[in-house]
């Protein structure tokens, strides 16, 4: 290997035993940062992410919302999974669908895209995730990333209720083949979709990522200090991790149901698929593959099913016999969004975490489902942006809209909220520093 000036673009590249080339971003290394660890070597800020987290079927508003206003809240009966990350929580209530008008499409314009609302045709507007990615995501390998977990929907040929991205009026369908998305990770850079398939099926006989890019690795570390060299190691022990799991999968060493003994009855086993996306989430941001992921749990009106409850999510919402059923799910949806939040915050980034710069903006359709309100919607937003979201706060709303907060993510990511053509350019500067 010959050794270039070491950048931000570096990357480990081999080739494995099938003949598969593979190319391996790092994460940001000590030798790229000032001395304080708090910004790039050259003066420029730390990169600094955006993730929409979305999930269908709304909540419980009285079970969803903290009881107090302001810093240091108590966590709501469904918020407790983020128990132990609440410093980078912020909760907004009170904030009502601009584009609302008591159905799940228009709660799903109003909540990521602030479109006028126009029947079940795509957004006009570019959702929030794609803006963003226009403003941040130029010189990143892969503009943003589309992942998906529940594949249970009820609207099954309606592209609005499956498809959480949409640029220039077309959908930007997620990616629910766990496989598929770790080969476009160290694989599917500058290859056509017809290659990327192949090196998917490929794959699936021998990944061997590590194996490929072990003697690169190996040569790099003669030129980083300690620090630089146990963090080359626990990212490549990270993607071996995973790695694993999909191998074990692919070789049919054991069902999917032993990553998740508790598959529910459709097949589908949420809790497994959901770990691995959001570590390869999490592996994206780290290593600069993308500075923008649409991380789509399920999709609006989804049919998903939690294992150990009854029922599935849409339906069981709309019987009033059952209403804390419809918590329990709400409570296990918090979880699931609480795994991305723990992986991103346990993945070092200069001086803090993956999650100190980075905003999730999770959200949903609906408040109310049984009484279909776009009134008092869930939002969530997680992470510290940068040090420019207070965390650990409950911002009570006087009947702001949907656009007031993506205005305020807009503000967040140091974007001009005309950019995003809302009618109501306000942005909600109490949860900001």
């Amino acid at each position: 290997m010959i050794l270039k000036d070491l950048t931000r673009r570096r990357f480990l590249a081999g080739t494995t035993k099938m003949g598969v080339q593979l190319t391996v971003a790092l994460p940001l290394l000590d030798i790229l940062l000032n001395n304080d660890g708090d910004a790039l070597a050259n003066g420029a800020n730390l990169p600094y992410n955006f993730i929409l987290w979305f999930w269908g079927n709304g909540i419980i508003p009285e079970d969803f919302f903290p009881q107090q206003a302001g810093a240091q809240f108590q966590l709501s009966p469904n918020l407790m999974p983020f128990a132990a990350n609440q410093e980078y929580l912020t909760v907004l209530s009170g904030i009502n669908g601009r584009s609302g008008n008591g159905t799940h499409e228009s709660g799903i314009y109003a909540a990521l895209s602030g479109s006028e609302f126009s029947g079940r045709s795509p957004h006009p507007n570019n959702t929030i995730d794609q803006a963003i990615a226009d403003h941040i995501g130029g010189n990143s390998l892969q503009k943003s990333i589309q992942l998906g977990v529940s594949q249970q929907h009820y609207f099954e040929n309606i592209q609005i209720f499956n498809n959480i991205s949409y640029r220039n009026q077309a959908p930007i369908q997620p990616i629910f083949d766990q496989q598929q998305v770790f080969a476009n990770l160290f694989q599917g850079i500058n290859k056509t979709e017809e290659e990327k398939k192949a090196l998917i099926v490929q794959s699936e006989l021998s990944l061997g990522v590590i194996d490929a890019v072990k003697e690169d690795a190996k040569q790099l570390k003669k030129i980083l200090g300690m620090s630089d060299q146990k963090r080359v190691d626990a990212h490549l022990e990270n993607i071996f991790e995973i790695e694993s799991k999909l191998k074990k999968q692919a070789n049919g060493e054991f069902g999917e149901c032993e990553i998740d003994p508790q598959m529910d009855l459709t097949g589908e086993t949420l809790k497994g698929k959901n770990d691995i996306m959001a570590k390869l989430a999490t592996l994206a941001l780290s290593c600069g593959t993308s500075k923008v992921i649409s991380f789509q749990f399920s999709g609006g009106a989804t049919n998903t099913v939690f294992p150990g409850i009854a029922g599935d999510h849409h339906s069981t919402t709309h019987n009033p016999n059952a209403q804390g059923t419809v918590s329990q799910m709400t409570t296990a949806v918090m979880e699931h969004l609480n795994t991305l939040a723990t992986e991103l915050r346990s993945q070092a980034m200069g001086d803090g975490n993956l999650l100190d710069s980075t905003c999730i903006y999770a959200t949903s359709e609906m408040s109310h489902a049984l009484r279909h309100s776009t009134r008092d919607f869930p939002i969530l937003l997680i992470g510290k942006a940068g040090n420019k979201l207070k965390g650990n706060f409950h911002y009570q709303g006087q009947n702001q809209s949907t656009d007031n907060v993506l205005a305020t993510i807009a503000k967040l990511f140091e974007m001009e909220s005309s950019q995003l053509n809302l009618r109501d350019t306000q942005s909600i500067d109490d949860v900001l520093v």
